[in-house]
């Protein structure tokens, strides 16, 4: 949302909407993978830390799957409102002050 004027410079340079829909995946798709990994190296970091109490912390391979695929989906949801204001940008407006 932060950057509409950039994409109404690069549609006013002849992209189309696929393209720049394209770009917004992208970006989803590395918050989404950052955002994992940090999330995954705090939980590993925690079970490392928790070993010697009495509280363990027990993941199973399928938690990681169904949270990064989460992950991935709510990141992807969250870019729709960008897909939207862009699909409707006038690539006119780079050039009014």
């Amino acid at each position: 949302m932060e950057h509409l004027k950039e994409f109404g410079t690069i549609k006013a340079i002849g992209a189309g909407n696929a393209h720049i829909y394209g770009i917004l995946g992208r970006q989803a798709t590395i918050a989404a993978v950052g955002g994992y990994a940090i999330g995954a190296a705090l939980t590993l970091l925690l079970r490392a830390a928790s070993a010697d109490s009495e509280m363990k912390l027990i993941l199973f391979p399928q938690v990681w799957t169904v949270t990064l695929a989460g992950t991935f989906l709510f990141c992807l949801a969250a870019s729709i409102l960008s897909f939207r204001q862009v699909a409707n940008l006038d690539p006119a407006m780079v050039f009014r002050g």
